[in-house]
């Protein structure tokens, strides 16, 4: 529709970055990143530099209304785990933090989600609501 075209147009040349969000993080967060590439591929840079391995839960990642309109689901997917200039926060943090969290959401009216865990080893992958890896899940912008 036309509303959801001007909502993903406003999304990408109007992005909002998560200034105070990420400046309120500190101290909170483990590691954090913009989602410019891509989750897939910025969660990757987070994993590598933290030598860690992640995994994404698909059916947890938040979607807009518009994206969520969309019939076709592995596009939906795409998007959703590979697409970039959303400059969304991507952050871990130890579970014991997640009443600062909670707080920091409603302080801010910032919805943060937990899409996932951080898991000894390398690497990020997904799983489906099931548990089963998402082959081809995608990888997001690669600069080189």
């Amino acid at each position: 529709s036309a509303t959801d075209r001007d909502y993903y147009m406003a999304r990408f040349y109007a992005p909002q970055a998560r200034v105070v969000l990420g400046q309120t993080l500190q101290g909170v967060a483990s590691a954090a990143i913009d989602i410019s590439d891509g989750l897939l591929a910025d969660l990757g840079h987070i994993a590598r530099a933290s030598r860690v391995a992640a995994v994404v839960e698909l059916s947890r990642l938040p979607l807009s209304i518009a994206m969520q309109r969309l019939d076709d689901r592995q596009a939906v997917e795409s998007f959703a785990l590979a697409g970039g200039d959303d400059y969304e926060l991507c952050f871990t943090a130890r579970p014991d933090q997640h009443v600062h969290l909670a707080e920091f959401s409603e302080l801010l009216d910032v919805k943060i989600t937990e899409v996932g865990r951080i898991l000894e080893g390398e690497g990020v992958s997904c799983i489906d609501s099931s548990g089963n890896t998402v082959p081809d899940a995608g990888s997001g912008y690669q600069h080189f």
